[in-house]
């Protein structure tokens, strides 16, 4: 198991060198395009977690699934080739949200999923076999979520059993945010239960909100679990504790961008703790403009402008996207 699979953030973006429809579009058009689009569908959610960098968003806020399949038309036009549906809130509170996977899925994108994982069990047998993987969020405080709509956690695994199990075609993985009160023996139950399902990996975070209070986090985690003699060969541990400066041009901002449940684009999932002071929403000011502005952004390469960002996790792949648009000296030099 390596993060270079799983994660964007703070590593060698290793998946922009071998993608070899982006390296001919930088070579030959001198373009980057959004390969992969993040779309947060709605804005609904059943959880209400302290740690949530969207908590303060507007909630009733839901993109109407034409809106999304006109705006996931153009993206496809300009060489998107895959879609993780997140939040903003519960992608699967969408009102249409099997409607949704199956008219991305026609247009032939791949998709992934990040869930919360309570109405899992409400899909048909094999609906998941439609996402290329699907990313489990859980916390410190998944008990008392669970038990605000009437769910336990023995009966949350029990559901994510049957239909991870059923979709064997889709990876599974969980991601865990520990907070300043870890449940340790919650991690390490979802550890043990990964390991036998056979995920492909499990992200254990700190609270992004809370990053600075938390650096040692990780590794008391870590040493819980190797106390406890707990297999954590497929679990990475992702410190957010550590963080650049953003640059100007971003260049993630069309290879990746985000789209809000009110349509608007965004250059990153993290604008709302972006700036100084966290918004716990998307940060309006870092607004690019709207899904029916994305086709002429793509094409006017329209960047945004990162210099303003305080806390920028993609340094890495700015800095590499910088050098193949424009070029290094002594390039056969290797």
């Amino acid at each position: 198991m390596s993060s270079f699979a799983y994660s964007a953030a703070n590593i060698l973006p290793l998946k922009v060198l071998l993608h070899q429809q982006l390296l001919n579009s930088i070579r030959f058009q001198r373009k980057i395009v959004p390969v992969h689009v993040q779309l947060n569908p709605t804005n609904r959610c059943n959880f209400n977690c302290k740690f949530c960098s969207c908590s303060e968003r507007n909630k009733n806020l839901e993109m109407p699934l034409d809106e999304i399949v006109d705006c996931m038309k153009t993206a496809r036009n300009l060489s998107c080739q895959s879609v993780t549906i997140t939040g903003g809130g519960e992608p699967t509170l969408h009102k249409h949200f099997k409607e949704m996977v199956e008219k991305l899925r026609e247009l032939g994108l791949q998709l992934g999923l990040v869930t919360n994982g309570s109405l899992v069990e409400q899909f048909p047998s094999r609906f998941f076999d439609n996402f290329v993987w699907v990313r489990v969020s859980a916390g410190d405080q998944l008990p008392n979520q669970l038990k605000r709509i009437g769910c336990s956690v023995d009966s949350w695994l029990q559901n994510i059993d049957v239909v991870s199990f059923k979709s064997s075609t889709a990876d599974w993985a969980f991601s865990y945010v520990v907070g300043t009160k870890i449940n340790y023996n919650l991690v390490a139950r979802l550890v043990k239960f990964a390991n036998e399902m056979k995920f492909s990996h499990v992200r254990i975070v700190n609270d992004i909100l809370n990053a600075e209070n938390q650096q040692n986090s990780m590794v008391l985690v870590e040493k819980y679990l190797q106390s406890q003699r707990i297999n954590d060969n497929i679990v990475f541990y992702q410190s957010r504790s550590t963080y650049t400066k953003g640059t100007n041009p971003c260049y993630i901002s069309l290879l990746k961008p985000v789209i809000s449940a009110e349509g608007k684009i965004f250059p990153c999932c993290g604008t709302q703790y972006a700036l100084e002071n966290p918004s716990r929403d998307y940060e309006k000011s870092m607004c690019m403009g709207t899904v029916n502005e994305l086709e002429e952004m793509v094409n006017e390469q329209r960047f945004f402008d990162g210099s303003v960002c305080r806390k920028c996790y993609y340094s890495g792949y700015n800095v590499v996207l910088h050098h193949m648009l424009n070029g290094v000296a002594h390039e056969a030099f290797v």
